[in-house]
């Protein structure tokens, strides 16, 4: 069920009644199935201290609305919450090998349905920037990049594992590069520095051997160097212009460093909203009052610091460095993935909606069946 509830992640851009997603309303069935064969099968509890600390920041989030209590910060609080029971229900139990295959097989499949659907939309938005489009309703480019980051990460484990044959190594490479000029035909810059990092993070410490280890960094360094000398000056629109520094420097990252400073200043504008911050959404407000055009923090540590002080912050960076700890020995995949989306968060806020960053994250959370041939070890 787990599995089947990964894969129909991109349901999640379909708006069906008052706003909410298809993939919500088909999420209610799949736990309720998986509660009530906890209960059939007495299934033993398993949680851990990942699990704990996201406990305690979604809790810390929702008491928010007891000094700043909005329309937006209910609806958001009310995301969080159901985010951490759809969690704790799929992450509260040991899951065997065959379970994981069965759960990796469904991020493969879902990348696949992702990039399939890329392809065919055709839907084109400011600067020529491609994007995916499901029953009439555009994906962000950057939570699109979001998709194909675990996809990604099993295709590099297929290609440079010795335990599987050529048509599978073949057929994965197709995939990889295709992940890889999808991300660069999004013009997401942050995106794609968040795919390429991805790829190199994967080469240093997700494979063993120093010779594949080494084809695996030189795979990389050969895709960057063909997409930034051969795909990106021929691509439509002004993506190419996009990707340059200096359209970097001169539009301030697309005004992100301006959002960025509106924030934090106002964070640090008084010792409460610097301890506990503003309240969850707040931010919204902040920008609104700065009066820049724009309502979107663009960059989740700092949304998290602005909402949520220091406090919310260092509840925050916890739970996500247990999750990628935990993993290092564990499920090294699940590591690569965190530290990937640490790198899109720095463009991107991970608001509720943003369904692939926190199933990501529970995927972080999930605990397997320890087997080192299986999940192999980082050289971390």
């Amino acid at each position: 069920m787990t599995a089947l509830y990964l894969f129909l992640m991109p349901l999640g851009l379909i708006p069906v009644l008052g706003g909410i997603s298809l993939l919500k309303i088909l999420t209610y069935p799949i736990v309720i199935v998986c509660v009530i064969c906890y209960f059939k099968d007495k299934t033993e509890l398993n949680f851990n201290l990942t699990q704990l600390l996201f406990a305690v920041f979604i809790m810390y989030t929702a008491l928010s609305v007891l000094y700043y209590d909005t329309y937006e910060s209910e609806q958001s609080v009310r995301g969080f919450l159901q985010i951490m029971f759809v969690s704790f229900v799929f992450c509260c139990r040991k899951c065997n090998k065959y379970e994981y295959k069965v759960i990796e097989k469904s991020f493969i499949l879902m990348g696949i349905a992702v990039l399939v659907l890329f392809f065919l939309s055709g839907e084109t938005l400011l600067e020529g920037r491609n994007t995916l489009t499901i029953l009439g309703t555009p994906a962000d480019p950057n939570e699109l990049c979001g998709y194909l980051i675990l996809p990604e990460i099993f295709c590099f484990k297929y290609i440079f594992s010795q335990k599987f044959n050529l048509k599978s190594k073949i057929f994965y490479t197709v995939y990889l590069l295709f992940i890889v000029f999808a991300a660069l035909k999004t013009g997401s810059r942050g995106g794609l520095l968040a795919i390429m990092f991805t790829a190199f993070l994967y080469s240093v410490t997700g494979v063993k051997e120093t010779k594949r280890k080494a084809a695996a960094l030189a795979a990389v360094i050969i895709i960057a160097v063909i997409a930034a000398k051969l795909v990106i000056p021929n691509l439509p629109g002004k993506i190419a212009e996009r990707m340059a520094i200096e359209r970097i420097i001169e539009d301030r990252a697309t005004g992100r460093l301006d959002i960025w400073k509106i924030l934090i200043d106002d964070t640090l504008k008084s010792n409460k909203s610097y301890l506990i911050g503003g309240g969850t959404t707040s931010a919204i407000d902040a920008l609104k009052g700065a009066n820049i055009g724009n309502t979107v923090a663009h960059n989740q540590f700092i949304q998290v610091f602005h909402d949520g002080g220091i406090i919310g912050t260092v509840l925050f960076v916890s739970a996500y460095a247990s999750a990628i700890l935990q993993n290092l020995k564990r499920n090294i995949y699940a590591s690569i993935a965190a530290a990937g989306f640490a790198v899109l968060g720095m463009t991107l806020t991970f608001d509720p909606s943003m369904k692939i960053f926190w199933n990501t994250f529970m995927f972080c959370m999930m605990r397997f069946e320890s087997d080192d041939d299986f999940f192999p070890q980082s050289n971390i």
